[in-house]
């Protein structure tokens, strides 16, 4: 029953990948919308970095299951005041609402063009990959400090490190986005990153964690914030919400598969050492492919996919 439950959770919580505010922000910001993406994002890192050592503190003093239950009637609070008073389309919205007006068959049509699409394949390469490297990191480094005799609550606080980082880049690099080559901006961060894993595979001390959890997180802000801006700036809003939400699998795939190659790798090697090294090599891929990828940014030439 426990694993149904949990299971459960898992999919719901996957589900609420920002296909839908993102698809709103691009509607009503069209000139600024890398700041727009990095301000509405902000407070997703508060959230990554409080909610574990709240939910530590929570399970020692009411124990697990009541601690689940708090914060299910919390974040069911929040997402109901949000989706009540806060979710609104622009007055402007004929073509931002184009995709939603096409039927079942134009839009399996529109899927199959995207994903033939250079473009596209490119981004979801990149997306892929670059979640590999922060869903190894953000899973391993609590566990790593843990291995280091560190509490369970003294070692889930390298979150508040990687939310730290990862807030700051969700708004710093949506800022950048209005004002530099995103390709290049988000090619340096991701194999920043990827430098920062690597460490890890070379010596897994406590100061190479915590330099590892800030660029963990840096790059995590920033692939949310690039993925919403590229899709929007390349594709165009009429397409965002098909090319976001395939990407979005793309994303919660890698953050899925990136806990998973750890875990093999410890279970073959019986270090971590093997699996911080192929989470390194993904992030490079994923540098590699978004500076490659063959991209038209300029808003008023979005790669428009006929239906």
């Amino acid at each position: 029953m426990f694993l149904v439950a949990f299971s459960v959770c898992i999919l719901l919580g996957a589900l609420q990948v920002p296909v839908t505010y993102v698809k709103a922000i691009a509607g009503w910001y069209r000139e600024r919308l890398g700041l727009a993406l990095g301000t509405a994002m902000l407070f997703g890192g508060i959230g990554v970095g409080a909610l574990p050592s709240i939910s530590a503190w929570l399970i020692s003093l009411v124990g697990w299951r009541t601690a689940y239950a708090y914060l299910g009637v919390l974040v069911s609070g929040v997402n109901l005041l949000s989706v009540t008073l806060l979710m609104r389309e622009p007055r402007h919205a004929d073509a931002f609402t184009h995709a939603d007006r096409l039927s079942s068959t134009a839009l399996l049509r529109m899927s199959g063009q995207l994903l033939r699409s250079p473009a596209f394949g490119f981004l979801a390469t990149t997306f892929f990959f670059v979640s590999v490297m922060v869903g190894a990191g953000t899973w391993a480094l609590p566990i790593v400090l843990n291995d280091r005799g560190l509490t369970a609550q003294s070692s889930s606080s390298i979150m508040l490190v990687v939310g730290g980082s990862m807030t700051a880049a969700r708004f710093f690099f949506g800022i950048l986005l209005d004002r530099v080559d995103p390709q290049r901006l988000s090619a340096v961060v991701f194999a920043l990153a990827s430098v920062g894993i690597g460490m890890l595979a070379v010596n897994a001390s406590v100061t190479g964690i915590v330099i590892a959890g800030v660029l963990v997180g840096v790059a995590l802000g920033s692939e949310v914030d690039a993925m919403a801006f590229l899709s929007a700036r390349v594709f165009g809003a009429e397409n965002l919400g098909v090319v976001y939400g395939v990407l979005g699998f793309c994303f919660s795939l890698g953050l899925g598969c990136g806990p998973a190659v750890l875990s093999i790798a410890l279970r073959i090697s019986g270090t971590y050492g093997p699996g911080f090294a192929i989470a390194a090599i993904a992030g490079g891929i994923a540098s590699a492919c978004v500076i490659l990828a063959p991209l038209r940014s300029d808003p008023s030439d979005c790669l428009r996919i006929p239906v």
